[in-house]
């Protein structure tokens, strides 16, 4: 998965070295990750990152006011959403972080953000059973809530142990 992910950033990274269709979007802010940052993206890593990788000096970009937590999480999520292999575990994980960004607000509150069910929400939340590096797997391998639905049950019900999930996902993998 890593190699097409690099695969795919580097063919990005070409097609912004011939033209920039759509530039990435920015704030002003710092980071602690990267103390040297004036600006951060708000929209648009995979573009960065594509264009870093084929050795662009320079970007597209808009500058915007900086977000609210909040408003950072929405449109990051809204303009993931629209990608073909966003992943019901980077929904979740979205979710999560706009309930931070809410001060740990009720999940009404999360749904009504993002205009999902309450079944849909709880569908989603319940992949978070699976532990850290399970979760970076379930990613990776862009499984969707329905295609671990028993698997996580399991784990929610302690019907599984922790290695024996990762044999499970080690073998999906292999598939």
């Amino acid at each position: 998965e890593y190699r097409d992910l690099v695969s795919e950033l580097r063919a990005l990274g070409q097609s912004l070295k011939e033209r920039q269709i759509q530039p990435i979007v920015v704030y002003p802010g710092t980071s602690s990750l990267y103390p040297a940052a004036r600006y951060l993206i708000l929209v648009g890593h995979r573009r960065w990152t594509a264009a870093m990788l084929s050795g662009l000096a320079s970007l597209d970009a808009v500058v915007v006011d900086p977000p609210t937590p909040a408003d950072r999480v929405r449109v990051q999520y809204a303009e993931n959403e629209a990608r073909e292999e966003f992943s019901d575990m980077e929904r979740a994980w979205a979710l999560t972080q706009m309930k931070q960004a809410l001060g740990d607000a009720p999940w009404e509150s999360v749904e009504a953000q993002f205009s999902i069910s309450r079944s849909r929400r709880h569908e989603l939340t319940r992949m978070l059973a699976f532990s850290h590096s399970q979760q970076r797997q379930i990613a990776l391998l862009r499984l969707q809530e329905t295609q671990v639905r028993s698997l996580h049950t399991a784990v929610r019900s302690g019907e599984l142990a922790a290695a024996q999930v990762d044999a499970i996902l080690f073998r999906l993998e292999q598939i």
